[in-house]
């Protein structure tokens, strides 16, 4: 029982930090609330999306297999097909009904955004099925998911978001999102299939996937907020004072707290 409360625990900590850290590091125009619970509500329907297609299209000797490792292991073919299909599903289920709903949205405009409304779409469904794995496997279950993969589904959606952002502010080619969008199911992909095998190899892909793109994320985020700069959509170092009202701006808001001027 403290196991599991302490996995609990763990996951709204992780929600707290990503959450303070886009809020702390949006320089530009502030995101309206509406939107950003509207991102999250997009995480519930992603999750009942996928687990309603994944209920009727793997087979269910894959989940039979997790749950008791007793049993024989699917055959290989049957452990690809399942891999490659819930990275497809899952992955189209969180990035393509938010893509429809924000594209053309007026505060859809910052390359950050990409990472900021793409993210809380993907750690809403991360930690949701993190939680539903904890309460049927056990707390430790849950701490080993959030000690080795936070922010896992946070980065695969974003794979998708930074592309589509670019898309609207740089005017990149639709191919580079479409690339961005396979390039997120196959990484998925991979990942369940190393998951799904119980190799001991499959460990070594499995930590390597999940370190390298938690560590993304921040790099997707850190380079648009670079671009944002160079653009004038965000803040830099010059905002510490408003230069229209002189009041301080020690959080480098690209509109002043006081006066709501462009600082």
């Amino acid at each position: 029982m403290f196991v599991l409360l302490l996995a609990l625990i763990a996951f709204a900590v992780v929600v707290y930090l990503f959450i303070r850290f886009i809020i702390q590091r949006d320089f530009g125009t502030k995101e309206p609330i509406t939107a950003l619970f509207a991102a999250m509500g997009f995480g519930f329907l992603a999750l009942g999306i996928a687990g309603t297609l994944n209920y009727f299209l793997i087979p269910n000797e894959i989940f039979e297999a997790m749950e008791n490792p007793e049993l024989p292991k699917p055959a290989l073919g049957t452990l690809v097909y399942a891999a490659f299909m819930v990275g497809l599903i899952e992955e189209s289920a969180k990035a393509l009904p938010l893509a429809l709903f924000i594209y053309k949205k007026k505060y859809f405009n910052e390359l950050t955004d990409g990472i900021i409304y793409f993210g809380i779409v993907g750690l809403t469904f991360g930690i949701i099925e993190d939680i539903m794995y904890t309460l049927q496997f056990g707390g430790g279950v849950g701490l080993l998911r959030i000690l080795f993969s936070p922010y896992l589904h946070a980065a695969f959606t974003c794979t998708f978001g930074a592309y589509l952002i670019q898309k609207k502010v740089l005017g990149k080619s639709w191919l580079t999102v479409f690339a961005a969008y396979l390039t997120a199911i196959f990484i998925h992909g991979v990942f369940d299939l190393a998951a799904f095998s119980g190799e001991a190899w499959a460990i070594l892909v499995v930590l390597a996937i999940t370190v390298t793109m938690n560590i993304l994320l921040f790099v997707f985020f850190r380079k648009a907020q670079r671009i944002d700069e160079s653009r004038g959509l965000s803040a830099t170092g010059i905002n510490k004072f408003c230069r229209n009202c002189g009041r301080p701006n020690p959080q480098r808001f690209l509109y002043c707290s006081y006066c709501g001027k462009h600082a």
